[in-house]
């Protein structure tokens, strides 16, 4: 006499549900392979070996990067020239930027035009918009690179509103 109790082994329902289990897997892992490739492909690291200028960095690969839409002073100027050099150094320097060209993606002297990004505790900086932002920068446009050119206008409004930088009723420009 059988216990109708005892367990019944069904081989074709286990194959069922580990074939199941296997295509499930396998939809995770070409998922989880897309969203790498996607951002490789779309990230571009760069390795920032020197920041030349806050609006001019060099890469590992030795070439060099003209921030687009920004106007900064030299670093060797004390106040805003070394404060904007130092904020895109503490930020970028040995580090892994993105960059987007613009559509004239060189200048007269073969430096690439562009615009830098960066991720910083889970969220990516827009290096050319925070400068202008803390009013470290002058807005500087010129076509055909104007993809950014109204998040730029308005960071360049918000530090005039909040007088920062260059809007500081006490700034006094260089040569002055």
């Amino acid at each position: 006499m059988s216990d109708s109790t005892a367990p019944q082994h069904d081989p074709e329902a286990i194959r069922r549900k580990n074939r199941r289990l296997v295509l499930i897997l396998s939809v995770i892992v070409v998922v989880g392979l897309t969203i790498g490739v996607y951002k490789m492909a779309h990230y571009n690291p760069n390795y920032v070996e020197k920041v030349d200028d806050a609006n001019r960095i060099i890469l590992k690969s030795g070439e060099g990067v003209n921030l687009i839409g920004v106007s900064v002073l030299p670093w060797e100027i004390p106040g805003l020239g070394q404060d904007a050099h130092n904020f895109v150094k503490g930020l970028i320097l040995k580090r892994y930027v993105r960059i987007e060209t613009g559509k004239k993606e060189k200048d007269a002297a073969g430096w690439t035009l562009g615009y830098v990004f960066v991720e910083k505790d889970g969220k990516e900086i827009f290096i050319n918009e925070e400068l202008l932002r803390r009013g470290l920068a002058r807005l500087k446009l010129a076509f055909p690179n104007l993809k950014y050119r109204k998040r730029l206008e308005a960071a360049e409004a918000e530090a005039k509103k909040k007088k920062v930088g260059f809007w500081h009723p006490d700034y006094n420009p260089p040569g002055n």
